[in-house]
């Protein structure tokens, strides 16, 4: 896969709320190696805009034969846990988890149009 294109370095906090609760709940329940995409929304929608074009193909990638790597940074001037990783033909999802319900719906990323609570899912959970 190629490079990611630079993003503004802005942090979501909602967002990251919500993330090490995902992140724990894959941990201790998923049973397989995994790379995931949050959204959140305390509404009943998520756009397909809510997940950018690199960010598919990233999570495409994760599951593919050829696979997909990535240098963490060392300019965040912070400890890093090693300096890159690699997936290749594992399980990746965009999740999408809806507040005021409790719920989260893990969705493949070749099928992701946006979700709502009626979205057709691979599983979902409650937080």
């Amino acid at each position: 896969m190629d490079t990611l294109p630079e993003l503004p370095r802005k942090l979501k906090k909602n967002e990251s709320r919500i993330t090490p609760i995902v992140m724990d709940w894959f941990q201790k329940n998923y049973p397989h190696d995994w790379a995931i995409e949050i959204k959140q929304t305390s509404g009943n929608s998520i756009p397909k805009s809510a997940v950018k074009p690199h960010q598919l193909k990233a999570l495409i990638a994760v599951r593919s034969e050829k696979g997909f790597k990535h240098k963490l940074s060392d300019a965040l001037r912070q400890r890093q846990p090693f300096d890159a990783f690699g997936y290749k033909k594992s399980h990746s999802f965009v999740v999408a988890c809806f507040l005021n319900k409790g719920i989260c719906l893990a969705i493949k990323p070749e099928e992701w149009n946006g979700a709502n609570l009626n979205v057709s899912h691979t599983f979902s959970f409650h937080l």
